[in-house]
């Protein structure tokens, strides 16, 4: 039986990007991992955690961590200007956003700026093709990156900071894939991992503005295994 191909488009405004930094070696992570869990209903949020490194050596290897994360972090210390990568770090719409308990749900979502770039994914069975057009007031030169995450992921943590817990993980990014940067409408692909090919992930593709790493728009796409 062959799959259904899924068509998705972006909407007028702009989606909210947020971003956590984390890692299963840091006894200060877990309420920041409990509260994105808690947004899982909330609409207009792409929400990406994403699992670094540099805690290994307290004593626990996270399972999901990975340099490319850590690397990622600390570009974003050069684009807004902070003094060094700290975890949990939440940024919304890259900003750094250390009063993160604050955050009302609701508010993510709400005023939002209209879109200044169009996404529009294709997705059949695990080959997604995207398709990226500027729009009035985009900077000339864009780029992307896709995140596909994965929910509802656990982990016993035996050693380290978190020892004796047992760790409840959300929107875990489990592929990664940047985006040279562009200009005008670019399409892009990618073909998702085959053990992520199952309910639970999402293949995002976020397009953000070279020069600041804000996001312009970000658009995901349900991943299961299920044919049609």
């Amino acid at each position: 039986m062959s799959e259904a191909e899924v068509e998705v488009r972006s909407g007028a405004t702009r989606q909210c990007v947020l971003e956590l930094y984390t890692s299963d070696g840091c006894s200060s992570c877990p309420p920041a991992e409990r509260f994105i869990s808690n947004l899982k209903s909330q609409v207009g949020v792409t929400i990406l955690s994403f699992h670094v490194d540099y805690w290994d050596y307290l004593g626990w290897p996270d399972a999901y961590g990975s340099v490319t994360f850590s690397s990622r972090q600390r570009d974003i210390v050069q684009w807004t200007r902070q003094r060094s990568c700290y975890t949990p770090q939440i940024l919304v719409d890259m900003k750094d956003t250390p009063s993160w308990r604050k955050l009302r749900a609701q508010d993510l979502s709400a005023n939002r700026p209209a879109a200044s770039v169009d996404i529009v994914l294709t997705r059949k069975g695990a080959a997604i093709d995207a398709t990226v057009t500027p729009k009035g007031g985009a900077p000339t030169r864009l780029a992307a990156y896709w995140a596909v995450t994965q929910n509802n992921l656990t982990q016993d943590i035996k050693k380290g900071e978190n020892r004796g817990l047992k760790l409840s993980h959300d929107f875990v990014v489990r592929q990664y894939a940047p985006v040279a940067e562009f200009r005008g409408t670019q399409k892009t692909s990618l073909n998702v991992l085959a053990d992520l090919m199952k309910d639970g992930c999402i293949a995002n593709l976020v397009v953000f503005d070279p020069a600041t790493g804000v996001p312009l728009q970000a658009l995901g796409v349900n991943i299961d295994a299920k044919p049609y």
